[in-house]
């Protein structure tokens, strides 16, 4: 999907934080070391989430943050196929 897409310049791409592993089973925040398979971070452990799981494209920075702010109050709906999941 990432090599076919058209609504995002090369550099906008650079910005967006990727999801990869190892994160908490629960609710995909990135771990900064090795854990084992199916862990859950401190958070989650704390005050558990009432679902299964969740799924990100991306994971919620500035960059990702100026994209939905521009999609949701800017207008800027070319930008919904490639924020679609």
């Amino acid at each position: 999907m990432i090599a076919t897409q058209t609504g995002l310049c090369a550099d906008c791409w650079s910005e967006l934080a990727l999801p990869g592993t190892p994160a908490c089973a629960s609710c995909g925040r990135p771990f900064a070391h090795q854990v084992a398979e199916g862990s859950c971070c401190a958070p989650c452990l704390k005050d558990p989430p009432r679902h299964d799981g969740i799924a990100s494209a991306t994971l919620y920075n500035a960059a990702s943050r100026k994209l939905v702010l521009a999609l949701k109050h800017g207008n800027r709906i070319g930008l919904a196929p490639c924020l679609r999941s």
